[in-house]
């Protein structure tokens, strides 16, 4: 399955905020990497949202079905727009708005109903019920709302670059990361600070 998602970094340290990443046109971001169906589905797969069979098998399954594809993507769109609202406020310590909030509750709602309590070896897990078309929107919604209720949501962080919103979760010791990639916004910065030096300088 080749989509242009492939390639993508995935720095935010758990998928519903790789998820958020995707996006960068409206943020002044990185551009914009999912673009249909076959790009969630590309991305999904790449970030372990879903494995490649699942991936294939949602694939076919839709491939006659534009109505279904088209209504899946763009509720992908909305969940990943609202997703960053809410994240965002909460590093800035504000509420999210109304609107995104019922957007993620909508998709938590409809993740929640899928989901059942399976004994696997003896041991009880969570699992879904069925493999709907929008199951990758199930698990991230469930993703988020994990990390929202977590003690790491105090550790997610918006990157530092001028032209870049992503987000990541800061796992550092002293929780001083600024950068959503040191190779890349990091480096940019770096370079920034230098020639602002030699021009200082001259």
């Amino acid at each position: 399955m080749v989509s242009k998602s492939e390639g993508l970094q995935l720095v935010g340290g758990r998928p519903c905020l790789d998820f958020i990443n995707t996006e960068g046109a409206v943020r002044n971001g990185p551009p914009e990497r999912i673009e249909s169906y076959a790009d969630l589905l590309g991305w999904s797969a790449q970030a372990g949202v879903l494995n490649d069979a699942e991936a294939n098998r949602l694939a076919a399954a839709v491939r006659e079905e534009p109505e279904v594809r088209a209504a899946v993507f763009g509720r992908a769109v909305r969940f990943r727009e609202a997703l960053y609202g809410v994240f965002a406020a909460t590093i800035l310590g504000e509420p999210a708005s109304s609107a995104d909030r019922a957007v993620l509750d909508a998709e938590l709602g409809t993740a929640l109903s899928h989901r059942r309590l399976v004994a696997v070896d003896g041991e009880w897990t969570w699992s879904f019920a069925g493999e709907g078309p929008d199951i990758m929107l199930w698990r991230l919604a469930v993703d988020a709302s994990d990390l929202l209720t977590s003690t790491d949501l105090d550790r997610v962080r918006e990157c530092s670059g001028d032209t870049c919103s992503w987000l990541f979760l800061d796992r550092s010791r002293n929780r001083s990361r600024r950068w959503c990639d040191m190779a890349d916004c990091g480096n940019r910065a770096k370079a920034r600070r230098h020639y602002s030096r030699l021009k200082a300088g001259s």
